[in-house]
């Protein structure tokens, strides 16, 4: 992987994007991984919580985005809305 760019795991804070980022820590080595934490306005403390600290753990940056208003007004519990960002 080049110098200068990065791999962005979204994280949840669950099971499936904890492997993730495993993953990618030991593929790309933890200064070329971001995790990425999208709040949706839900009340999902735990998970949130859970994501960070997931990320400390493996020492890498973590980002947490309010995308809130940008989903306003949709149903706010979307099943698999993380697939759902990346495409």
């Amino acid at each position: 992987m080049s110098d200068n760019k990065k791999t962005v795991v979204l994280l949840r804070g669950g099971i499936d994007s904890s492997v993730c980022l495993a993953q990618a820590v030991e593929d790309f080595g933890k200064d070329k991984v971001i995790a990425l934490n999208l709040y949706y306005g839900e009340e999902r403390k735990k998970e949130r919580e859970a994501a960070k600290r997931i990320a400390e753990y493996y020492r890498v940056e973590y980002i947490e985005l309010d995308i809130s208003n940008t989903v306003d007004g949709i149903k706010k519990d979307i099943p698999f809305k993380n697939g759902l960002m990346i495409s």
